[in-house]
């Protein structure tokens, strides 16, 4: 599947535009017993979980924005540094913050109920949340994801 970005002309693997014309990488993942809290002399039921393949720090992300792009690392870095600034600024502001393609981001609380609109304040909200929805392009990718097991030892 392949994603086509209108604005440079970039064609690249929906998930992972940095590396043309490579395969997807199936996402590993390990199985892990889980057993019932509510009746703990059940036998346990196991489940997939996935298993991380690495990190990508900050920088090493922008030297992969920074070579597709007409920036340099300093302009790039300071724009990213300024969207980290603006993000939280409006999220708390109560604005959804819409990146595109990329998905949004907002708000949630947790609370306790109250028996009357009355009795209602802020201190019945006992956390705060921040959210995301993935765009089109996360989607798109998430659609794509195949899995393989990794062999653990036994």
């Amino acid at each position: 599947m392949k994603r086509v970005f209108p604005k440079n002309g970039y064609t690249g693997a929906c998930h992972n535009p940095s590396q043309k014309g490579e395969q997807p990488v199936p996402a590993k993942y390990i199985i892990v017993p889980h057993k019932n809290p509510i009746d703990p002399d059940a036998p346990p039921k196991y489940y997939p979980r996935l298993k991380s393949s690495g990190e990508i720090d900050e920088r090493d992300l922008l030297d992969e924005i920074v070579r597709g792009s007409t920036l340099s690392q300093a302009d790039m870095k300071a724009a990213l540094e300024a969207l980290l600034q603006a993000i939280p600024r409006h999220l708390g502001n109560g604005k959804i913050v819409r990146l595109g393609d990329l998905g949004s981001f907002y708000l949630t609380i947790q609370a306790e109920g109250s028996i009357g609109p009355s009795e209602v304040g802020t201190n019945k909200i006992k956390r705060n949340r921040v959210q995301f929805r993935p765009g089109k392009v996360i989607r798109r990718m998430l659609k794509g994801i195949s899995y393989e097991r990794e062999q653990q030892e036994t």
